[in-house]
């Protein structure tokens, strides 16, 4: 608070001694701290009524009544702000499929030193990400791991104990420690020489580090042209670098740039001559071990691969590593939760088969949030809501005639700066499904539901200080004013002045809220107050300046 010390007496008032304490009234909103559990609708006086059902998604046909689609919304009981909505897709001919090919998916996973107590949490989520992908025909699945460099180019398999026993030897630490440094330019090398042997054209190669690059393969050249002079003597300056740099591959420790500690790296540039001689180039200096990590990704995408990074930390330079070794920001997932890891890999592998059987693709819409869908089977997080794999949910097969039918949980956020009481949002974006009929690929749309609510009403407090002229300080609050009203709306407040007390105005907050995913959201109350009658700003601030 401002400690400032008005000089203007009250109008009729006779001056108070030189000792008498000359205080200052000053106003501030108390903080306060309301949750709203999932399942109350009032407590601790917050107020939330029910949301509603706007109106329902109308029934959609299409292929002259051979695929019809439907998108209903009902209201939870776990909150009153809780709905579940059903997707149902009807397929009434043998004709429309859903476009089926397989994947070949490499795992990379690293086993460097830092990964020491991890290895049992993404060793499962290993496991579960490789038997959700086999369930599927058609897939396969290769598992690398790597430290200083990578174990071994792995071969696919479609055998579920296969694939188990490489994800056992790729979870545990090397023998020798000083093999467990991160080269994730080597797991993305060997994901992409195993790509030469993939049996499909869906190449994934999904690969998982917990700390920045600290060693890469150096960067070499081939010189050419060079002589030898005078008395036997070799003259590299007489050649010249011919084809660029690239990078050299191969388990040889000789050819690891870095020191295995650090992110940067200070290495040069080598090329060798037609003579078998090496040289180095100062100006090839390389300045990190992600560059080259990037680099090798590029080939792999260049060679049509798609890259998902996760990255498990906090580390700046090793999440942007990965971040830009993924196809897009959509493909890269980081979490500073180890117990994270399942859903992430598993949103992964549900993304990969989904890709595979075409899908429904659903964004979440205004004001709208997503629940829990990590245990609902076909089901696929996305960065703005979920996709849907038609076919791993069947519910009806007859006549000819298919029904698959998925329920999942949203909310409406009515706590959300911004939502409008009781108009109604739609539940989601877009709604597509996607199929084939007689080999031509086609999309269509959902009708989508709505849903409306109310913004919750909230308790505040206005306390009133007054401040001690000679030493500044204030006391306990004098006097305490409670009241309600909607979150985000402004508050009048009443000037409670004293004889000789002069009003020092500042500056705060009304009532906000901010939601806070997956917990009950809190009510915070600060400092602002809004413009009313009784608190005349511009004439309190003219009269400290006096």
């Amino acid at each position: 608070m401002a400690n400032h010390d008005s000089r203007k007496r009250a109008a009729g008032r006779e001056p108070v001694g030189k000792r008498a304490l000359s205080l200052l009234m000053a106003l501030v909103m108390s903080l306060s701290l309301v949750q709203i559990t999932a399942f109350a609708v009032e407590t601790t006086g917050t107020t939330q009524q029910n949301a509603e059902i706007g109106t329902q998604g109308k029934t959609m046909t299409y292929e002259d009544g051979k695929v019809v689609l439907s998108k209903t919304v009902e209201k939870s009981d776990t909150g009153p702000n809780d709905f579940n909505i059903t997707l149902e897709v009807t397929v009434k001919d043998e004709t429309i499929q859903t476009p089926v090919s397989g994947a070949s998916v490499v795992l990379v996973l690293d086993r460097s030193n830092s990964m020491n107590g991890n290895f049992s949490t993404v060793r499962t989520a290993a496991k579960d990400f490789a038997r959700t992908l086999l369930e599927k025909s058609g897939n396969e699945i290769a598992v690398v791991g790597f430290g200083n460099n990578y174990d071994s180019v792995p071969a696919f398999t479609t055998k579920l104990d296969e694939a188990n026993k490489a994800i056992e030897g790729a979870t545990q630490l090397y023998g020798n420690d000083r093999k467990g440094g991160t080269n994730i330019q080597a797991g993305v090398y060997a994901a992409r020489k195993a790509m030469e042997a993939a049996a499909t054209e869906n190449k994934i190669i999904v690969i998982f580090s917990d700390g920045a690059p600290t060693f890469s393969y150096f960067l070499e050249g081939k010189w050419t042209g060079c002589k030898y002079g005078f008395l036997g003597r070799h003259s590299g300056g007489s050649g010249k670098l011919t084809g660029g740099y690239s990078y050299t591959n191969s388990f040889n420790p000789d050819n690891l740039a870095g020191n295995g500690r650090d992110f940067d790296c200070t290495e040069y540039a080598r090329y060798t001559c037609d003579h078998g001689d090496t040289w180095v180039d100062a100006t090839g200096k390389q300045t990190n071990n992600g560059v080259p990590a990037i680099y090798e990704a590029k080939l792999a995408k260049d060679a049509g691969a798609t890259i998902y990074g996760v990255y498990l930390g906090s580390d700046e330079n090793a999440a942007s590593t990965l971040k830009d070794v993924a196809t897009s920001d959509k493909h890269f997932y980081s979490t500073g939760n180890l117990n994270g890891l399942a859903d992430i890999f598993g949103g992964i592998v549900e993304s990969v088969v989904a890709t595979q059987a075409g899908a429904v693709t659903d964004p979440m819409g205004e004001h709208i949030q997503l629940g829990t869908i990590s245990n609902i089977t076909g089901l696929a997080s996305t960065e703005d809501g979920l996709t849907w794999n038609v076919g791993s949910n069947l519910v009806s097969d007859e006549n000819g005639v298919r029904v698959y039918r998925v329920t999942y949980p949203i909310t409406l956020l009515t706590g959300e700066e911004g939502f409008e009481e009781g108009k109604e949002y739609a539940t989601n974006g877009k709604t597509t499904f996607s199929y084939t009929i007689n080999n031509e690929a086609k999309t269509v749309d959902f009708d989508v539901p709505t849903v409306k609510g109310t913004v919750p009403t909230v308790p505040y407090t206005v306390e009133y200080y007054y401040q001690d002229r000679t030493t500044g300080k204030y006391g306990e609050a004098a006097e305490k004013v409670s009241g309600t009203a909607k979150l985000w709306s402004n508050v009048d407040v009443t000037e409670k002045g004293r004889d000789y007390y002069t009003l020092n105005a500042h500056s705060g907050t009304a009532p906000r809220g901010t939601k806070r995913p997956a917990i009950p959201w809190n009510v915070l109350y600060s400092q602002r107050f809004p413009a009313f009658s009784a608190w005349k700003l511009s004439e309190a601030l003219k009269s400290q300046k006096s």
